[in-house]
């Protein structure tokens, strides 16, 4: 088994162009998740995927391996898989590159899933979400059934408590990707589904296609960056770890 990691990063994301090479305490934030991947013991090699020659450089220059990909890609998937199809591999993870909090153990945690489930086309991360933060459509919740499976994703606060009363069932979803190499190819030849289109969310595009999406629960401090404004945060969470 190899597991090759890519990190998608575009210049130009409509809600926070640059976002990649945002300041985090002095250092660029793809730079905090490269770091925080290559720690993770279970990952054969981790390569940035852009479109952008300043994130290459950026990359480069730190010491770190970074491919140039088109920039016609309709989703992240699509460009990591532009890098990842040429690999000597048998699985994917996708590293989603406005994760700086992302620790190894997290990685090395996901990718586990592989000793008991080889047979796995796919599986995802999922930790607690604070009911006071459930109806951020930034936050993406998960509802997952009893053997531990995704059945659905959603930006709107999922699951829904018919007696409006508050409760804890909220999860939030980590945008951490683990693929079959094979389901890949297959994910990315069958283009984006009608839900992934309408809500912006990728792996809703394995669920219209009918394959189980296996979650791995982490206790680990996740927070993506979606807007400036989660920068500040995210710089206290660091300089508490």
């Amino acid at each position: 088994m190899k597991v090759l990691g890519v990190i998608p990063a575009r210049w130009g994301a409509k809600r926070f162009p640059g976002k990649a090479l945002a300041p985090i305490l002095g250092k660029p934030m793809i730079l905090w998740v490269l770091e925080g991947a290559l720690k993770a013991e279970r990952l054969d090699d981790v390569i940035v995927a852009t479109d952008s020659d300043v994130i290459h450089k950026t990359v480069s220059d730190a010491g770190y391996k970074a491919a140039m990909t088109s920039e016609g890609h309709p989703s992240g998937t699509d460009r990591i898989w532009e890098v990842a199809r040429n690999h000597d591999c048998t699985h994917v993870l996708n590293i989603q590159g406005d994760e700086p909090l992302l620790k190894g153990r997290t990685v090395d945690q996901l990718i586990s899933v592989l000793d008991k489930k080889p047979e796995m086309k796919m599986a995802t991360m999922i930790t607690s979400l604070d009911a006071n933060d459930a109806g951020d459509p930034n936050r993406v919740k998960v509802v997952v059934d009893d053997q531990e499976k995704a059945i659905y994703f959603s930006r709107c606060p999922i699951p829904y408590s018919f007696s409006n009363m508050p409760h804890n069932e909220y999860m939030l979803h980590i945008g951490l990707y683990l693929y079959e190499k094979r389901f890949l190819k297959a994910f990315i030849e069958h283009g984006q589904s009608r839900l992934e289109k309408l809500e912006k969310l990728e792996q809703l595009r394995a669920l219209s296609m009918g394959v189980s999406i296996d979650v791995v629960h982490t206790s680990d401090r996740m927070m993506g960056v979606d807007a400036p404004e989660d920068i500040p945060l995210v710089e206290s969470f660091l300089k508490e770890s």
